[in-house]
């Protein structure tokens, strides 16, 4: 009788890839959640900036600027939405996958 481990058997070793990848895929959804909420703020502030460049720039009678800086405004709100759908479908993953 041998005192050395047996190899584990093929079940086992599946069941243990299978943890390292789901384990790999949370770490990841993590990394990625973090950019994106990185980006998400970036995004907010910027809007958050064009609400007071717009009214100054059409005080100044600089219209067309005015116009450019409130089509920047809409374009960024529907980035925004993109990057918030993106945020929450990374939390699910990241609940998914979170290691026991």
């Amino acid at each position: 009788m041998s005192l050395r481990p047996s190899k584990p058997r093929p079940s086992t070793r599946s069941a243990e890839d299978e943890a390292n990848k789901k384990e790999d895929r949370y770490y990841s959804a993590v990394e990625e959640l973090a950019k994106v909420e990185k980006k998400i703020a970036s995004v907010t502030a910027e809007r958050e900036e064009l609400v007071d460049r717009i009214p100054r720039a059409e005080l100044d009678e600089e219209y067309a600027l005015g116009d450019e800086l409130k089509e920047r405004y809409k374009n960024l709100g529907r980035a925004l939405e993109a990057w918030e759908k993106q945020r929450d479908s990374l939390e699910g993953d990241r609940g998914a996958t979170a290691p026991a």
